[in-house]
């Protein structure tokens, strides 16, 4: 591996934002912006639009209840926020941590270059891929403990899994994984077995 200097993010911008919730915006991406990039792209939402009597412009979080403590904490330390814990309806096995500033959602949006989550198009963030190992890491951390899960192999050994309906996200992640020094394999699942009907 070759070393590599920390990226410097671009402040992003908030010339037409009016009213202002003070939020301190990292100016590098050290490891805790990025553990929270990859928990923001394996099971966050980036909320632009207002739903029915909603607000617009809030990042939300899925949250089950061994990573509720971690993920506010790293919320409150990296942005000085006051992230909100809400239930939601249809689960009881996890709930949302929810972000309501145009500020801390602009800065994933654009100093981090995190362009929407949604599935199909899910892409490693180009800040991502220049970053040094040890923030790679902590990419990698945060989105396999948001969307990944460690099923024992036959030998009892964990082995952690990520699914993606992305090829090219799994195989920019297969390849920061590689970087790091682990080794990785991608393979393909049928629909079914994932327990979707398409």
């Amino acid at each position: 591996n070759s070393v590599r200097a920390p990226v410097i993010l671009e402040p992003p911008d908030l010339s037409d934002v009016t009213t202002r919730v003070s939020v301190s915006l990292p100016a590098i991406l050290d490891e805790r912006v990025a553990w929270l990039s990859g928990y923001l792209l394996g099971d966050g939402y980036i909320q632009q639009k207002a739903p029915r009597g909603g607000s617009p412009y809030i990042l939300k979080f899925a949250v089950t209840p061994n990573l509720e403590a971690e993920l506010i904490r790293r919320l409150q330390e990296a942005f000085g926020v006051e992230p909100r814990l809400v239930s939601i309806a249809s689960t009881q096995k996890c709930k949302e941590v929810i972000v309501g500033s145009v500020a801390v959602l602009r800065f994933f949006e654009q100093s981090v270059g995190i362009r929407g989550v949604k599935y199909a198009k899910l892409r490693v963030p180009d800040t991502i891929l220049r970053s040094p190992a040890r923030v790679v890491d902590a990419f990698l951390t945060g989105l396999f403990l948001a969307d990944g899960y460690w099923p024992r192999s036959k030998s009892g050994r964990k082995m952690p899994y990520l699914t993606t309906v992305s090829e090219s996200f799994a195989r920019e992640v297969a390849a920061l994984i590689q970087w790091i020094g682990d080794s990785v394999a991608i393979r393909r699942a049928e629909a079914k077995r994932l327990g979707r009907s398409a």
